[in-house]
């Protein structure tokens, strides 16, 4: 069976302009759960600088809680990622595209979206 060249046009910039707007939506996502992350958190108290040889000595650590809603957008995204991974072969390549975005851009924003969150700067 021949595929007709003006259709085989279409089915090359399909496959490529998908999985380019998955990487995209993947880059977007990575810079947006963290800072999503970093809003819902319950505050923690202000730290008071002393000049004590442990710096913020008073502050306690933070709640589990704080930590959950940190682990919550890498869970759902590897998580549910990787389900869909495994069942569904055709969605692979949509996956590795949206991981690629995503994955580089989230630990680039996360730690700093979290040091802030834990007044580090």
């Amino acid at each position: 069976m021949r595929i007709d060249p003006n259709r085989r046009r279409w089915l090359d910039v399909v496959d490529i302009a998908i999985p380019g707007l998955v990487f995209l939506v993947g880059t977007a996502l990575g810079v947006y759960l963290p800072y999503l992350a970093s809003t819902i958190t319950p505050q923690l108290p202000g730290a008071a600088v002393g000049t004590s040889d442990h710096y913020n000595s008073n502050v306690s650590d933070p709640p589990l809680t704080f930590w959950l809603v940190w682990a919550l957008p890498v869970l759902v995204v590897y998580g549910v990622g990787g389900i869909a991974f495994g069942r569904f072969t055709r969605c692979r390549w949509f996956l590795g595209a949206f991981w690629a975005g995503f994955t580089p851009i989230f630990v680039i924003a996360a730690p700093i979206a979290l040091v802030i969150d834990l007044g580090g700067f």
